[in-house]
Protein backbone atom coordinates (compact mmCIF):
# COMPACT_ATOMS: atom_id res chain seq x y z
CA UNK A 1 0.00 0.00 0.00
CA UNK A 2 1.46 3.49 -0.59
CA UNK A 3 1.02 6.19 1.89
CA UNK A 4 1.62 9.33 -0.15
CA UNK A 5 -1.51 8.98 -1.63
CA UNK A 6 -3.12 9.50 1.07
CA UNK A 7 -1.54 12.38 2.32
CA UNK A 8 -3.34 14.88 0.03
CA UNK A 9 -6.35 14.03 1.73
CA UNK A 10 -4.90 15.42 5.12
CA UNK A 11 -5.41 19.27 4.08
CA UNK A 12 -7.91 20.34 1.16
CA UNK A 13 -7.29 23.75 -0.31
CA UNK A 14 -10.08 26.07 0.97
CA UNK A 15 -10.25 24.29 4.10
CA UNK A 16 -10.93 26.84 7.36
CA UNK A 17 -11.25 26.55 11.10
CA UNK A 18 -14.81 25.63 11.27
CA UNK A 19 -14.80 22.85 8.38
CA UNK A 20 -12.31 20.84 10.45
CA UNK A 21 -13.11 17.69 11.54
CA UNK A 22 -14.43 16.87 15.14
CA UNK A 23 -13.07 13.78 16.67
CA UNK A 24 -14.14 12.92 20.31
CA UNK A 25 -12.03 10.73 22.86
CA UNK A 26 -13.40 9.43 25.75
CA UNK A 27 -10.63 9.07 27.76
CA UNK A 28 -9.67 8.96 31.71
CA UNK A 29 -8.49 12.26 33.38
CA UNK A 30 -4.39 10.81 33.11
CA UNK A 31 -2.73 14.25 32.49
CA UNK A 32 -0.43 12.25 30.21
CA UNK A 33 -3.27 10.80 28.17
CA UNK A 34 -4.70 14.47 28.06
CA UNK A 35 -1.51 16.16 27.18
CA UNK A 36 -0.73 13.60 24.20
CA UNK A 37 -3.89 14.09 22.94
CA UNK A 38 -3.55 17.71 23.42
CA UNK A 39 -0.48 17.74 21.52
CA UNK A 40 -1.73 15.61 18.90
CA UNK A 41 -4.55 18.09 18.01
CA UNK A 42 -1.42 20.82 17.21
CA UNK A 43 -0.37 17.83 14.70
CA UNK A 44 -3.05 17.00 12.68
CA UNK A 45 -5.65 18.76 10.71
CA UNK A 46 -8.36 17.46 13.17
CA UNK A 47 -10.33 19.16 16.62
CA UNK A 48 -10.58 17.19 19.64
CA UNK A 49 -12.90 17.31 22.13
CA UNK A 50 -11.70 15.24 25.62
CA UNK A 51 -14.39 13.76 27.38
CA UNK A 52 -13.02 12.59 30.65
CA UNK A 53 -13.91 12.00 34.82
CA UNK A 54 -12.66 14.49 36.83
CA UNK A 55 -9.27 12.72 37.71
CA UNK A 56 -7.01 15.26 35.90
CA UNK A 57 -4.36 16.18 38.26
CA UNK A 58 -3.66 19.42 36.79
CA UNK A 59 -6.55 21.00 35.03
CA UNK A 60 -5.22 24.22 34.78
CA UNK A 61 -3.18 22.85 31.87
CA UNK A 62 -6.18 22.74 30.17
CA UNK A 63 -8.11 25.75 31.52
CA UNK A 64 -7.47 28.01 27.94
CA UNK A 65 -8.99 24.93 25.79
CA UNK A 66 -12.68 24.94 25.51
CA UNK A 67 -12.47 21.64 24.08
CA UNK A 68 -12.20 19.52 27.70
CA UNK A 69 -15.66 18.21 28.81
CA UNK A 70 -14.69 17.44 32.22
CA UNK A 71 -17.35 14.84 34.29
CA UNK A 72 -18.30 14.42 37.57
CA UNK A 73 -19.79 11.66 38.51
CA UNK A 74 -20.10 9.64 41.34
CA UNK A 75 -17.29 9.65 43.24
CA UNK A 76 -15.31 11.55 40.99
CA UNK A 77 -15.91 8.86 38.20
CA UNK A 78 -18.27 8.16 35.31
CA UNK A 79 -21.09 7.24 35.93
CA UNK A 80 -24.32 6.42 33.32
CA UNK A 81 -25.60 9.73 33.81
CA UNK A 82 -22.63 10.54 31.34
CA UNK A 83 -24.23 8.66 28.37
CA UNK A 84 -26.60 11.40 27.27
CA UNK A 85 -23.50 13.54 26.92
CA UNK A 86 -21.44 11.38 25.11
CA UNK A 87 -24.47 9.63 22.41
CA UNK A 88 -24.72 13.61 21.47
CA UNK A 89 -21.09 14.31 21.18
CA UNK A 90 -20.65 11.01 19.08
CA UNK A 91 -23.83 12.20 16.95
CA UNK A 92 -22.01 15.06 15.41
CA UNK A 93 -18.47 13.35 15.27
CA UNK A 94 -16.70 12.45 12.78
CA UNK A 95 -14.65 9.44 14.31
CA UNK A 96 -14.80 8.35 18.35
CA UNK A 97 -11.90 7.14 20.27
CA UNK A 98 -12.73 5.28 22.75
CA UNK A 99 -10.59 3.98 26.14
CA UNK A 100 -7.18 5.61 26.52
CA UNK A 101 -6.74 5.51 30.48
CA UNK A 102 -10.26 5.01 30.97
CA UNK A 103 -9.98 2.65 33.62
CA UNK A 104 -12.26 -0.41 34.68
CA UNK A 105 -16.12 -0.63 35.72
CA UNK A 106 -19.21 -2.25 35.34
CA UNK A 107 -20.79 0.75 34.74
CA UNK A 108 -18.14 1.88 32.00
CA UNK A 109 -18.56 -1.16 30.60
CA UNK A 110 -22.47 -0.39 29.96
CA UNK A 111 -20.98 2.84 28.84
CA UNK A 112 -18.57 1.66 26.07
CA UNK A 113 -20.96 -1.14 24.51
CA UNK A 114 -23.87 1.34 24.21
CA UNK A 115 -21.74 4.26 22.06
CA UNK A 116 -20.75 0.56 20.24
CA UNK A 117 -24.40 -0.01 19.61
CA UNK A 118 -25.38 3.16 19.10
CA UNK A 119 -22.82 5.83 17.13
CA UNK A 120 -22.55 5.95 13.73
CA UNK A 121 -19.38 7.16 13.03
CA UNK A 122 -16.23 5.59 12.96
CA UNK A 123 -15.00 4.10 16.52
CA UNK A 124 -11.42 3.37 17.82
CA UNK A 125 -11.52 0.56 20.47
CA UNK A 126 -8.12 0.87 22.72
CA UNK A 127 -7.00 0.01 25.95
CA UNK A 128 -9.52 -0.03 28.46
CA UNK A 129 -12.06 0.26 26.03
CA UNK A 130 -11.02 -2.69 24.58
CA UNK A 131 -10.90 -4.12 28.33
CA UNK A 132 -14.84 -3.38 28.51
CA UNK A 133 -15.80 -5.50 25.94
CA UNK A 134 -13.83 -9.05 27.04
CA UNK A 135 -17.00 -10.36 27.90
CA UNK A 136 -19.53 -8.59 25.35
CA UNK A 137 -17.48 -9.38 21.99
CA UNK A 138 -20.62 -9.91 20.27
CA UNK A 139 -21.57 -6.39 20.21
CA UNK A 140 -18.53 -5.69 17.43
CA UNK A 141 -20.90 -7.42 14.90
CA UNK A 142 -23.84 -5.06 15.28
CA UNK A 143 -21.75 -1.28 15.12
CA UNK A 144 -22.24 0.64 12.27
CA UNK A 145 -18.91 0.55 10.84
CA UNK A 146 -16.54 -2.11 11.64
CA UNK A 147 -14.64 -0.98 14.70
CA UNK A 148 -10.67 -0.79 14.58
CA UNK A 149 -9.45 -2.33 17.80
CA UNK A 150 -5.82 -1.79 18.73
CA UNK A 151 -4.29 -4.31 21.41
CA UNK A 152 -1.12 -5.57 22.19
CA UNK A 153 -0.62 -8.83 22.65
CA UNK A 154 -1.91 -8.55 26.75
CA UNK A 155 -4.92 -7.16 26.09
CA UNK A 156 -5.85 -9.21 22.88
CA UNK A 157 -4.59 -12.43 25.44
CA UNK A 158 -7.76 -11.21 27.45
CA UNK A 159 -10.42 -10.22 24.85
CA UNK A 160 -9.78 -13.52 23.15
CA UNK A 161 -9.43 -15.91 26.47
CA UNK A 162 -6.66 -17.41 25.03
CA UNK A 163 -3.41 -16.33 27.41
CA UNK A 164 -1.14 -17.77 24.59
CA UNK A 165 -2.86 -16.06 21.60
CA UNK A 166 -1.36 -15.53 18.72
CA UNK A 167 -1.32 -13.33 15.44
CA UNK A 168 -2.92 -16.17 13.53
CA UNK A 169 -5.55 -16.11 16.42
CA UNK A 170 -5.94 -12.06 15.99
CA UNK A 171 -6.48 -12.56 12.04
CA UNK A 172 -9.23 -15.09 13.18
CA UNK A 173 -10.39 -12.88 15.12
CA UNK A 174 -11.13 -9.65 12.97
CA UNK A 175 -12.97 -12.28 10.61
CA UNK A 176 -15.26 -13.77 13.04
CA UNK A 177 -16.29 -10.58 14.91
CA UNK A 178 -16.56 -8.16 11.77
CA UNK A 179 -13.66 -5.81 12.98
CA UNK A 180 -9.99 -4.73 11.95
CA UNK A 181 -7.58 -5.99 14.62
CA UNK A 182 -4.27 -3.31 14.83
CA UNK A 183 -2.12 -5.49 16.70
CA UNK A 184 0.56 -4.19 18.23
CA UNK A 185 4.28 -5.49 19.03
CA UNK A 186 7.58 -5.80 16.79
CA UNK A 187 6.60 -5.42 13.11
CA UNK A 188 2.53 -4.34 13.93
CA UNK A 189 0.28 -6.22 11.84
CA UNK A 190 -3.12 -4.93 10.70
CA UNK A 191 -5.81 -7.56 10.28
CA UNK A 192 -9.48 -7.40 8.62
CA UNK A 193 -12.39 -8.72 8.01
CA UNK A 194 -12.36 -9.84 4.84
CA UNK A 195 -8.79 -11.72 5.78
CA UNK A 196 -6.24 -9.22 4.83
CA UNK A 197 -3.37 -8.43 6.71
CA UNK A 198 -0.68 -5.80 6.68
CA UNK A 199 2.57 -5.39 8.18
CA UNK A 200 3.87 -2.55 9.31
CA UNK A 201 8.13 -1.92 8.31
CA UNK A 202 8.62 1.07 10.81
CA UNK A 203 9.32 1.75 14.35
CA UNK A 204 11.93 0.43 17.18
CA UNK A 205 12.21 -0.34 20.61
CA UNK A 206 12.06 2.99 21.77
CA UNK A 207 8.49 3.28 21.34
CA UNK A 208 7.23 0.64 23.75
CA UNK A 209 6.91 3.11 26.73
CA UNK A 210 3.71 4.34 28.65
CA UNK A 211 1.88 6.75 26.37
CA UNK A 212 2.81 5.21 23.15
CA UNK A 213 -0.50 3.62 22.14
CA UNK A 214 -2.53 6.69 23.37
CA UNK A 215 -0.07 8.59 20.32
CA UNK A 216 -1.10 5.90 17.67
CA UNK A 217 -4.88 6.17 19.11
CA UNK A 218 -4.91 9.39 18.28
CA UNK A 219 -3.41 9.18 15.11
CA UNK A 220 -5.56 6.91 13.63
CA UNK A 221 -8.96 8.68 15.17
CA UNK A 222 -7.54 11.42 13.23
CA UNK A 223 -7.34 9.64 9.73
CA UNK A 224 -10.87 8.19 10.40
CA UNK A 225 -12.26 11.80 11.38
CA UNK A 226 -10.64 12.94 8.30
CA UNK A 227 -12.80 10.40 6.13
CA UNK A 228 -9.47 8.31 5.18
CA UNK A 229 -11.25 4.28 5.50
CA UNK A 230 -10.62 2.42 8.52
CA UNK A 231 -8.08 -0.26 7.01
CA UNK A 232 -6.21 2.42 4.81
CA UNK A 233 -6.33 4.92 8.01
CA UNK A 234 -5.08 1.91 10.16
CA UNK A 235 -1.80 1.21 8.05
CA UNK A 236 -1.29 4.46 7.82
CA UNK A 237 -1.82 5.56 11.56
CA UNK A 238 0.85 2.05 12.50
CA UNK A 239 3.22 3.16 9.59
CA UNK A 240 3.02 7.17 10.48
CA UNK A 241 3.45 6.35 14.12
CA UNK A 242 6.99 4.07 14.02
CA UNK A 243 8.00 6.03 11.57
CA UNK A 244 7.67 9.17 14.07
CA UNK A 245 9.18 6.99 16.39
CA UNK A 246 12.53 6.35 14.27
CA UNK A 247 13.18 9.83 13.99
CA UNK A 248 12.78 10.38 17.86
CA UNK A 249 15.27 7.79 18.45
CA UNK A 250 17.53 8.85 15.78
CA UNK A 251 17.54 12.64 17.21
CA UNK A 252 17.78 11.29 21.05
CA UNK A 253 18.28 7.75 21.04
CA UNK A 254 16.02 5.02 22.47
CA UNK A 255 16.27 5.29 26.04
CA UNK A 256 16.39 8.92 25.75
CA UNK A 257 13.35 9.23 23.60
CA UNK A 258 9.69 9.94 25.18
CA UNK A 259 6.22 9.39 23.56
CA UNK A 260 5.72 13.54 23.22
CA UNK A 261 9.08 13.45 21.09
CA UNK A 262 7.08 11.26 18.80
CA UNK A 263 4.87 14.14 17.90
CA UNK A 264 7.48 16.78 17.88
CA UNK A 265 8.76 14.54 14.73
CA UNK A 266 5.70 14.17 13.34
CA UNK A 267 5.53 17.69 11.16
CA UNK A 268 8.65 17.39 9.98
CA UNK A 269 7.39 13.93 8.46
CA UNK A 270 4.52 14.74 7.04
CA UNK A 271 6.20 17.81 5.26
CA UNK A 272 7.74 15.14 3.15
CA UNK A 273 3.70 14.88 1.90
CA UNK A 274 3.07 18.06 1.20
CA UNK A 275 1.09 18.49 -1.75
CA UNK A 276 2.01 21.54 -3.16
CA UNK A 277 4.43 23.88 -2.21
CA UNK A 278 2.90 27.52 -1.12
Amino acid sequence: MGFGGLFCFLQKEGIYKKSTKHVISFSGGKDSTALLLRMLEEKMPVDVILFCDTGLEFPQMYEHLDKVEQYTGENGLFSMDALPKLLALAEKADALLIGCGLGRSDTLTEIVCTLLEKAACQIVLDADGINSITGHKDILRRTAKPVVLTPHAGEFARLSGKPDATAADAAQFAQDYRCIVLYKGHRTRIFTPDGGCYRNTSGNPGMAKGGSGDVLAGMLVSLCGQGIDAVPAACTAAWLHGRAGDLAANALSEYGMTPSDMLTQLPILLKRYNSKTW
